[in-house]
């Protein structure tokens, strides 16, 4: 029974304004669902919790993942060129025509652009580097395998550089360091390192079969989404360098093949079962060194970043005649999450 409520002279708070019916509090549900199913029919607004295409789920920095959502709604994307350059045998007149070669690659649609240069020394930071970059940022761990870091941002942004010191695996050899980039407006941790090998510690190979790995391990606890630098590792253990390793194997009693092939690519297996894949692929590079390897690399973590590759190269640095080393390039096109208004 509906029953017509007429409002006295003075309404009361909470009284129902005059002219309006209302309902026992059954039929009072009962249409209220009715209008509600009626209008859904006929085309209206969903009453689904469905949310708003504008949301993001935020993590925590100390999560293993990210949502990311379609760039056409909350995303935005970023141009990154991000290259890794082994500096001639320490030599500081090398230095500047490696620097400028790198600059040469950066576009004007490079929204950052990161370079990691190993074997630096202080002839080279000081002379060089602070000269031939301007409007870089510059970064040194200061090490005996010293790594420099410069980042170039179109927009003003403020970077974080750390230092990590990585275990050393023998008395004799150099001490080992990566630098620790944080953009921190970006979300991204980017890491240059050089890890132990070559003529500094080959003579050691024996106590440092799994030192790579410990190196990484270290390195792994930032959790850098881009990972770059001489790893002095390859994913094939070929001739030349086969040779010559088997030669260092005559010298070291009770060790096998296994155990050189271990030291030697031991380092890529390790990061490809973390999920860190290699930007460009191991087939597309014949060598980065006079050795016929490649141990310069750029890798990613899928894991963390959302990225497509724009295009990527080798730069001749041998035949440039400043390094012994070409360098690898790459340039990706990054998803960033929009943040909350």
């Amino acid at each position: 029974m509906l029953t017509r409520l007429k409002s006295p002279a003075s309404t009361k708070l909470g009284a129902r304004p005059e002219g309006r019916f209302y309902t026992r509090p059954f039929f009072r549900s009962l249409c209220a669902t009715s209008w509600i199913m009626l209008f859904q029919l006929l085309g209206g607004c969903s009453c689904s919790s469905s949310p708003s295409t504008t949301s993001r789920t935020l993590h925590s920095p100390s999560t293993t993942s990210r949502t990311l959502h379609s760039p056409s709604t909350t995303s935005r994307t970023l141009q990154v060129l991000v290259c890794t350059a082994y500096v001639w045998e320490f030599q500081g007149a090398a230095a500047t025509g490696l620097v400028k070669a790198a600059d040469a690659l950066r576009k004007p649609e490079d929204d950052v652009v990161v370079f990691g240069f190993q074997e630096t020394n202080a002839s080279h930071r000081q002379q060089y580097f602070l000269q031939d970059l301007p409007g870089y940022q510059v970064f040194h761990d200061g090490g005996g395998c010293s790594n420099t870091l410069a980042v170039f941002t179109k927009q003003p942004m403020k970077t974080h550089c750390t230092v990590v010191q990585l275990p050393q695996q023998h008395p004799a050899t150099p001490m080992r360091y990566a630098l620790l980039m944080d953009l921190s407006a970006l979300g991204i941790k980017i890491m240059s390192t050089h890890l132990l090998g070559g003529r500094y510690d080959d003579a050691y190979w024996m106590q440092c079969i799994d030192g790579r790995e410990q190196q990484l391990a270290t390195i792994l606890q930032h959790r850098p989404a881009i990972l770059i630098g001489d790893f002095n590792t390859d994913s094939r253990f070929e001739p030349p360098l086969a040779d010559y390793w088997q030669k260092l194997l005559q010298k070291a009693p009770g060790k096998t093949s296994a155990d050189m092939r271990k030291y030697n690519t031991g380092a890529r297996q390790y990061l490809a079962s973390k999920g860190y894949t290699t930007a460009i692929a191991r087939d597309d590079l014949s060598c980065t060194t006079p050795f016929g390897t490649v141990v310069d690399w750029i890798y990613l973590d899928p894991q963390q970043l959302a990225y497509k590759i724009q295009d990527w190269g080798v730069v001749e640095g041998i035949a440039k005649d400043f390094s012994d080393h070409k360098f690898p390039w790459v340039r990706i096109e990054v998803i960033l999450p929009l943040l909350q208004e």
